[in-house]
């Protein structure tokens, strides 16, 4: 279980997760990420 779950790894959900673990030390965060992979090409279509 955790104290704190982020929707986001970029600038602004790592920020937040840095902030909040200097708030509170001992809290337990989650960072979600999406990460989407494609087949597609811009070069061979």
């Amino acid at each position: 279980m955790y104290n704190f779950v982020i929707i986001g790894g970029g600038i602004v959900g790592l920020s937040a997760a840095m902030a909040i673990s200097q708030h509170y030390p001992k809290a337990r965060i989650a960072v979600l990420v999406s990460i989407q992979t494609t087949n597609y090409c811009p070069v061979l279509g």
